[in-house]
């Protein structure tokens, strides 16, 4: 705990040295007529700066060496490279039934998912009402189960969302119906052991299927649970969740907390110290989730890499797991796409961003969405494509020199090379790593 109460305090100390350099941010926002954000101008410094880092700590060098039969060396081999996948995660959460019922309309959401995205969760298929059966007949183990499959016959990572919502109000809002009738009564005192079980059922049906897993799911107003039997409750639910799905991430995620200027600062507080309150008592939490619910009024994207530096302290990897961006103004909305995409890829403590939807019939605010009911693309959805499936996925061509070799640099990933010498062909494939050694690819041409 002493060692947490230090990361808190060197932290709190870093914010408090960074939010005067800030604060001019918070004071240009306007308060009514046309919304816009700091940092949106075409020319803005900090941008400059995050896609120079991107160049840094996003790609890594890579050689092919293109040799016959006998192992000489072919010079002037034609090479063609293509990432086929990032190691950057970009992904969204879905409706679990359109991935296993079959109709037209589902059908093409499927091939946009399959065509956008390496990374998934549930929207709502996997929370615990919804696994007691709580929400009706839309909702079962068995669409569940089937869903996750699908994703992982095609090589999605997949994170679980949630295991416990830990209650908001007097309602007990958000957890499930065995729990809330539990309150008050003589009963009350099983609650935490039942929690427990929900946990180990849960991750041993999902057992192979599942990634990482949101463990804690916005502390920040639903507390509940913690509020009756105390915080340190949480770390049971974390080395509960450990051991359901040993070696993976596991999550703290909450909202509000993208900046440190928000309307209301206390948000990025609460999760830090909750995170560092956690780990001090030695609960395996691995990663932290910046929900970043974005409505007409955004973040200023240096605000949010200023939140971004401060959570790093914490030294877990940082998952935005819930984007998008709720306005009419759709130039705003896909500007603040772009920006908020290049500051999250350019931070090195960032490993993925997961949208809240992407398909305005399949989103729970229809405006955040990049495509409409009719499947026509927005500016935002263009922004995406250029940004995620264009500019940030390597695809190279040349020829190999003298001594038969060819020299790239490419975004981390996985790659496919296919080497072309008059009609022969051959084709390999290789992992670019960070942190790795620069691979060098021995393609043969029989």
């Amino acid at each position: 705990m002493n060692h947490a109460l230090r990361i808190v305090g060197r932290s709190l100390a870093l914010a408090a040295s960074v939010l005067p350099t800030l604060a001019w941010a918070q004071a240009e926002q306007p308060t009514s007529g046309h919304f816009s954000y700091v940092g949106r101008e075409a020319d803005a410094a900090w941008r400059k700066q995050a896609l120079d880092r991107i160049e840094l700590i996003r790609k890594g060098d890579f050689g092919v060496r293109v040799e016959d039969a006998s192992g000489a060396p072919v010079p002037g081999a034609s090479v063609r490279i293509e990432e086929v996948n990032s190691a950057f995660q970009w992904g969204s959460a879905l409706q679990f039934e359109r991935l296993v019922r079959d109709t037209p309309e589902n059908r093409r959401y499927r091939e946009m998912v399959l065509k956008l995205f390496n990374e998934a969760s549930p929207e709502n298929d996997l929370k615990w009402p919804n696994w007691e059966g709580d929400w009706g007949p839309g909702f079962s183990h068995e669409q569940a189960i089937a869903a996750l499959h699908w994703l992982k016959d095609r090589r999605f990572y997949v994170r679980g969302h949630n295991l416990i919502w830990p209650g908001k109000g007097a309602e007990w809002k958000d957890l499930p119906k065995s729990i809330r009738e539990l309150k008050g009564t003589p009963r009350q005192g099983e609650i935490p052991g039942m929690i427990l079980a929900h946990i180990r059922d849960i991750t041993s049906a999902t057992r192979g299927l599942i990634d990482e897993w949101d463990v804690v799911n916005e502390p920040w107003d639903h507390h509940a649970i913690m509020d009756l039997f105390g915080p340190k409750i949480m770390v049971d639910w974390f080395k509960a969740a450990q051991a359901g799905l040993p070696g993976g991430l596991l999550y703290l995620n909450d909202w509000g907390n993208q900046g440190l200027l928000g309307e209301n600062p206390s948000h990025w507080r609460n999760t830090f110290e909750t995170a560092a309150y956690l780990r001090g008592l030695g609960a395996p939490l691995t990663a932290l989730g910046l929900q970043c619910h974005i409505n007409r009024n955004p973040t200023a994207p240096e605000d949010f890499l200023a939140a971004l530096d401060l959570y790093a302290a914490l030294r877990i990897p940082i998952r935005i797991t819930e984007f998008d961006i709720n306005t009419d103004d759709e130039a705003l909305q896909a500007d603040y796409t772009r920006d908020f995409f290049i500051a999250a890829f350019s931070h090195p403590s960032v490993i993925g961003v997961q949208l809240w939807g992407f398909w305005e019939k399949a989103h729970w605010r229809p405006k955040g969405a990049m495509y409409r009911t009719d499947w026509s693309e927005k500016p935002n959805g263009a922004v995406y494509r250029s940004l995620v499936l264009d500019q940030w996925r390597t695809r190279e061509a040349g020829v190999t020199d003298q001594g038969g070799r060819y020299a790239g640099r490419g975004f981390y990933g996985t790659y496919r090379v296919v080497v072309r010498a008059g009609d022969r062909r051959a084709e390999r494939t290789f992992a670019l790593v960070s942190g790795g050694p620069s691979p060098d690819v021995e393609v043969r041409i029989p």
